[in-house]
């Protein structure tokens, strides 16, 4: 197991090297790292309302039952008390489940807002990387060499070109 901790650590250092000679990377792994925290955000966010929305639907038969065994208690009150307690018992079952589903749609709503929270701080950030990309590559294409023609955009082409293909080795290399 320690050789796969040695590679594993002579790995992320050689990549912490690399991107540390390759700022520009730097930018474009955080964005990916970004990208890929707001997509997982999103995901939970769906799946925690889709959660809510079948709890809701629970609590709400749950607490149909819960009225009819306590309209059939009361009916069986003076004539069947046997019944009335059988009544009785099953209303207070179905109570019990009732404020257990309450709590766990209480614990989903504080997991949604933590969630929206979460994505409504990516979102900003990953503009802010976006900008700063679109700003590197503007400024590098901008103090190009004077000899070549303006509309000339291979030298940039090539340079997106080449950072994309690091950006796939790095994503193989960490395991994407």
């Amino acid at each position: 197991m320690s050789l796969w901790q040695d590679l594993e650590t002579f790995l992320e250092t050689r990549l912490e090297e690399f991107l540390q000679a390759n700022p520009q990377l730097q930018l474009y792994v955080l964005l990916e790292k970004v990208r890929d925290e707001e997509q997982r955000t999103q995901q939970q966010l769906i799946l925690l309302r889709q959660e809510e929305r079948e709890l809701q639907t629970k609590i709400l038969t749950t607490a149909q039952e819960v009225k009819k065994w306590f309209e059939r208690k009361q009916q069986a009150k003076i004539s069947r008390p046997d019944l009335a307690q059988a009544a009785e018992q099953r209303e207070a079952e179905f109570l019990a489940q009732g404020n257990h589903m309450w709590a766990r749609k209480s614990e989903l709503a504080l997991e949604i807002k933590k969630n929206e929270k979460l994505f409504h701080e990516l979102s900003p950030r990953r503009q802010e990387l976006e900008a700063k990309i679109k700003q590197q590559v503007d400024t590098s294409t901008t103090s190009a060499p004077p000899q070549r023609p303006a509309n000339d955009d291979l030298d940039a082409r090539f340079r997106q070109w080449e950072l994309d293909k690091e950006i796939e080795a790095l994503k193989k290399k960490m395991g994407h």
